[in-house]
């Protein structure tokens, strides 16, 4: 009789690894995708994100102190820099590609 083995443990890991890999591609796409509609004057908002949040966690933070004023309080934004700016710019982002968001998270790309 042929035997079968299986190290639960090192599948684990392994899976552990590839999802870690796949959270951290997602998590830089929605990071580009929101900073699209993201204000702009001098970039620091937009490069924030990159420098507040830990890549790969699922969660993304823009971390300047006056990144929640333009999320929220300030609706009416200049378009001067970036003509695709507006208010939940994240929340925008996701209405406009969540689908792709959802094929990269399910392994598609």
């Amino acid at each position: 009789m042929d035997s079968v083995s299986f190290d639960a443990l090192k599948c684990a890991r392994r899976l552990e690894g590839v999802i870690e890999r796949r959270q951290k591609i997602l998590d830089q796409q929605v990071a580009d995708d929101s900073n699209y509609y993201a204000p702009e004057a001098e970039g620091d908002l937009k490069d924030s994100v990159i420098l507040s949040s830990k890549m790969g966690s699922g969660v993304l933070v823009w971390g300047v102190s006056y990144a929640h004023e333009q999320y929220y309080e300030k609706p009416n934004k200049s378009k001067d820099k970036n003509p695709n700016a507006r208010g939940y710019w994240f929340d925008f982002a996701k209405s406009v590609r969540l689908k792709e968001w959802l094929r990269i998270a399910n392994g598609g790309g």
